[in-house]
Order: structure tokens, then C-alpha cells, then sequence
């Protein structure tokens, strides 16, 4: 797998360009390629998720004045800094982001949201807003065929879950394998469906 600043200079830039600022992808281009050990993972959390106290905002008068029932009291926030924290729960996440190994991107959107919850799940996987262009082939599967051609019985990318493998991970030619979990005796290899006719098996 190419390591993570060849990612984002070969690949995720040229797919996010409409969504990140202009001075980003020159900087990554720019920017010295050195080989390292790290891993990109990405975690993707399917179906309703309360924002607000995942990533509480506990110095908000907004927020205390009207989730009165629903807001986490300041004693029981993770805080991370003077005016955001995590959910209790999050504890490792806190851990990691206190440790510099963690970042969190707040406000994250594009305009004129579609209320669609089929069509958001659209834009999201593929990245682009006019759906005449979500042709089964991901954000993550466009960015792994950008990078460089690997051998068709190497696996690009490794999905961790129990459903079939997302669309933001199909690619052209980048292969990706399922496994149920995360163990490294797991055989519950699945294919992904073709994205598309020119897109090469998976294992």
C-alpha cells in the first residue's frame, strides 16, 4: 500500500480538489515524500449519530440552555481543550488526540445539503454532488487508482465489517477484500461487486 503522504499527494487531492483550498494541493506536491510505516484508516459510522455530544461543546451557552436532558454534564466532557471534549465514552479517542495522534474537523459539508438520506449517502461515497457522476466508483477506490498500479492479486485496501464492501472503497482497477473482522486468523474474505466493467476482480 503507498504510504499516507503519497496518498494525499497522488490521489486525495485530485478527488477532494472542489472541497479543500486551493494553496493544499500545491503544498502536498511540494512537500517531500518519505516512506514510512503508518496506515491510513478511515472509520465510517453508518446510520444517525448525535454530533453534539460526540463532540461536545461545553462552553456553549446554545448547548446547555437547550439540551437541558440531553447535554453532558461539563464534569463527565473528555475536554480537549478550553471549549470543545468527548464523549465520555471516547476515552482512547481522547487519548490519541491528546497525544497528537488525533484530529477532529468540525463543520464539515457541502452547499445546498440534500435532505435525500439515500442521496447524501451517495454524495458521501463518491464525493461529488451532482449525481450524475456516482457511478459506483468511490472517493477512496478513485484515490487508489490514482496511485501507483500494484499487482491485480495484492489487495489496495482491507474493509473490517459485516456488510458488503462500501462504494467509497470501489475503485476502476484498486482491489478491495472484506473481512467480517479484524482478527489475523479471520478467512472471511468477500469480493466487492464490480463497480464498474473496466474495474478488475477482487480477491
Amino acid at each position: 500500500m503507498i504510504d499516507r503522504r503519497q496518498f494525499l499527494q497522488h490521489s486525495t487531492v485530485v478527488s477532494l480538489t472542489p472541497w479543500i483550498p486551493a494553496f493544499l494541493p500545491a503544498t502536498l506536491r511540494a512537500a517531500d515524500v518519505r516512506k514510512d510505516d503508518r496506515i491510513l484508516v478511515v472509520i465510517q459510522l453508518d446510520g444517525g449519530n448525535d454530533g453534539l455530544n460526540t463532540v461536545v461543546p461545553f462552553t456553549d451557552e446554545n448547548y446547555a440552555k437547550y439540551r437541558r436532558e440531553l447535554r453532558i454534564a461539563d464534569k463527565d466532557v473528555l475536554k480537549l481543550n478550553g471549549s470543545i471534549g468527548l464523549n465520555p465514552g471516547m476515552k482512547q479517542a481522547a487519548d490519541l488526540f491528546l497525544d497528537g495522534r488525533l484530529a477532529i474537523v468540525q463543520g464539515v459539508g457541502y452547499p445546498n445539503p440534500n435532505r435525500s438520506h439515500f442521496e447524501s449517502m451517495s454524495i458521501w461515497h463518491h464525493a461529488r454532488t451532482d449525481s450524475r457522476q456516482h457511478d459506483g466508483n468511490g472517493w477512496l477506490g478513485r484515490a487508489l487508482d490514482a496511485g501507483p498500479q500494484r499487482d491485480s492479486a495484492v489487495a489496495d485496501s482491507v474493509y473490517v465489517g459485516n456488510e458488503t464492501i462500501p462504494v467509497s472503497l470501489r475503485g476502476r482497477r484498486a482491489n478491495a477484500v472484506s473481512l467480517e473482522r479484524e482478527s489475523p486468523t479471520s478467512r472471511c474474505w468477500r469480493p466487492s461487486p464490480p463497480a464498474s466493467p473496466h474495474r478488475r476482480g477482487t480477491i
